[in-house]
Formats: structure tokens, sequence, C-alpha cells
């Protein structure tokens, strides 16, 4: 009896570990199955393109780098601040207070800021080390004198081709002014896989596209910034000038290199020069796709800045604007954002009425080669326009056509 007594206390103990370990089997099982729903889940919010843009775009979570990109080291410090990641350096300010009797629409706009890069091209700008404001001792057969940056999106090839044909063919830039510029086109990311092709496609012929994994469209062109000063911060710094742009801008990059030249040393760091506006407001109407609420910027009144269709800076000030961005709330207006960035570190932007971002009355070749940047121009009319000045015989260009910087628009001073 005792014997199998025994027997039947063992089987109770065996069938007592046989049960504890299917229930941990068992748990461990749903408890992957659960976490692995998850990721798939995740994994589809990641990687979708969104089909329709909604009225105030969500930024996506980052995707993995593509593997074909090129990595280069950094040529320059990593001590500052955001050049790792921006979301861990944020240093925000506190919340505006909630205004119990205002009627505003409340924008809850991401404040995130780290997206992967999937096109990159970090060697760009060479190695080097910030170059002396004076210019002395700068190499112009070998170090890049500018970065000429234009925001773009995937669909916009034909406006990048008309831009590599004209202003930004780098070639003719280098035998014509005897400086060496940079072309960079700033993209996020694309909206169907066919355009995601045909953008690797070009890049691979072109090699002068960036392109993040975020949503892009006209309220992230802030983000869009922030991601090109960390990146210019990072790999760039080497580069004294920056020429940042539209891809609907024709440039006179003529004209802006003799103006940076010509520029006094001293002016030369805290350099951020285009058409200025003064006083615009801050647009309260929710249907506008200007409208910024209080939350993220409660003062009536946006400080000085410039019309994003182009301007000059210098690119030690692309650092200090990268640095402040880090303690300042996104907007989704971009040209202000940067307005309340140099207010931030005591910047005072520049009007030069040769930047025409709101049109001219006559766009003639004697007057497009006294200007610095027209704004609008399509593709056509933009090989049109340059090939027309190409063929022009400027010193047969009367006083007339001076007065194409005698006057700017009147929206030079409201929005």
């Amino acid at each position: 009896m005792a014997f199998f007594s025994g027997l039947a206390n063992i089987g109770r103990k065996s069938l007592f570990v046989v049960l504890v370990i299917f229930v941990t089997i068992f748990s461990l099982d749903v408890a992957t199955r659960l976490m692995g729903s998850t990721t798939e889940s995740d994994l589809v919010t990641h990687h979708r393109t969104p089909q329709a843009q909604p009225k105030y775009p969500r930024q996506k979570p980052p995707l993995v780098a593509s593997t074909t990109s090129t990595t280069v080291a950094a040529t320059t410090t990593t001590a500052l601040p955001g050049l790792q990641s921006m979301d861990l350096d944020l240093k925000l300010p506190p919340e505006v207070p909630k205004r119990p009797n205002s009627k505003e629409i409340i924008l809850n706009y991401s404040q995130r800021r780290d997206y992967a890069l999937t096109i990159q091209h970090n060697e760009m700008c060479g190695a080097g080390t910030p170059k002396a404001l004076d210019l002395n001792d700068f190499d112009y057969s070998k170090d890049v004198f500018l970065l000429a940056v234009v925001k773009s999106s995937c669909s916009m090839s034909a406006r990048r081709g008309a831009i590599r044909r004209t202003w930004g063919n780098v070639t003719w830039v280098k035998n014509e002014l005897g400086v060496i510029v940079r072309l960079v086109f700033l993209l996020g990311a694309c909206q169907d896989k066919k355009q995601s092709n045909d953008l690797i496609a070009e890049d691979k012929v072109h090699r002068d596209i960036l392109q993040w994994d975020f949503f892009d469209s006209f309220r992230n062109l802030t983000l869009k910034d922030c991601l090109f000063m960390q990146w210019y911060t990072r790999y760039c710094r080497n580069v004294p000038f920056v020429f940042k742009g539209d891809d609907d801008v024709f440039v006179n990059l003529r004209n802006i290199v003799s103006y940076v030249k010509d520029t006094p040393s001293a002016s030369r760091e805290n350099m951020f020069v285009g058409s200025v506006l003064n006083g615009s407001p801050r647009i309260l109407d929710p249907t506008w796709k200007y409208y910024v609420s209080y939350n993220l910027y409660p003062e009536k009144l946006y400080p000085p800045y410039v019309s994003g269709g182009g301007f000059i800076m210098g690119g030690r000030l692309v650092v200090k604007l990268f640095q402040a961005s880090l303690q300042t709330r996104i907007i989704p207006i971009d040209d202000a954002f940067l307005g309340i960035l140099l207010k931030k570190i005591g910047v005072s932007p520049k009007n030069d009425r040769g930047f025409k971002s709101w049109g001219m009355k006559k766009k003639d070749p004697c007057r497009l080669s006294k200007i610095k940047t027209y704004h609008k121009m399509l593709p056509d009319q933009l090989l049109k326009a340059w090939d027309e000045l190409m063929k022009a015989d400027l010193s047969k260009c009367g006083k007339d056509s001076d007065d194409v910087l005698r006057s700017q628009t009147k929206r030079e001073i409201r929005l």
C-alpha cells in the first residue's frame, strides 16, 4: 500500500508540474501572438503612405533608413545638442495657458522632430571645417562656396529637372561664376510606390536628393526646415553660405554670389536676406491654410521674416537657428517659424528688392538679369526665361529696366 501511495503522490506532483509547464507555454504563446499582432499593425502604420491629406495631417513615425543610402561620418563635432536626436534634446517652453473665452480651434500639432533619412548624401559638402568669414583662406577651386537648397515634393520631378538645366546647373556655375555650388532638393515621403521608385531612379542619376520619411505637405514644411538644419549642422558646416528656395523660383546665382562676396565680413555671420514681411498677423480663420492657433503661437503678430520663395543666409547662422529650434514649438508656417527663431537669437532679417517673391510687372531678360529671385515660374517658363537670358545682349538694356529694383509689391509688408 505504501508503494502505491508513493506512486500516487509522485503522479500528483508530476501532474502539477505538467500543468504549470503547459500554462507557462500557453501564456508565452498568447503574449507572442499579441506582440506580433501589434508589431504587424505598427508596421502597416509606419509604412503606409496616406492617399489623401487630412486637414491638419499628423506626421508619421520614422522608418529604418534605406540600405541603399550612403552613410558618411560627420565632419564636424557632435557635441552640439540635437545632432543625434532632436527629440531627446528638445527643451520646449511651457504650454500656453488655455483661454476659456477663445473661440479658436486648437491645433494639436506634433512637435516630433526625428525622422529617418531614406535617401541621403551626407558626403555632398565634402570634408573641412567652417571657413573664416573674410574668405581669405577660401580655396575656390576645391571648397564648396554655396549650398543651394530647394524645397520640393515627389510629384515635382519636372520642376527639379528644369532647375538642373538652368540656374541649378552646377557645371555652368563653376565655369561662369568661378565658385562651387552644391544643389540639393528636400523631400518627404512619396504618395505611392511608383513615385518612390521614380524618385530613387532620379536620384541615382543626379545624386542631389534628400528624403525623410514623413508625410510631405504644406503644413509639414516647418518640420522639413528643422530636419534640413540638423543635416546641415552635421554634414555641411564647412559651407559658408546657403541659398534656400522653392522649386518654382527663378534664381540669378550670378547676382547672389556677387552679393555675398560684396557683403562685409562682419555682416556675413548673421546674414539673412530676402523679401521681408513686417507686421504679418497670425491668421485666426481656421479655414485658411495659414491658420495657427494660440497654443502654438500666442502673439497677434509674427516677428519680421522673409518669404520662403528664396533667401540667403550665412552658414553659421543656420547652426544658431537649429539650436534655437530645439527650444521653440513648431508652427505649420515655415517662413514665420524662421522669423520666430531669428527674433529668439537677436537677428533681424534684411530686406532686398532683388528678391521678387510676388512677381514683377515685366519679366524680360534685362530685368531678370538685375534681380536675385523671381516667384513664380513653372518648368516651361523657367526654361524659356533662362534661354532668353543666356542669349540676350545685356549691354543694350536701357535704364528703364532699373525700375525692377525701385519697388516691391504691397505684399512685402503683409502676408
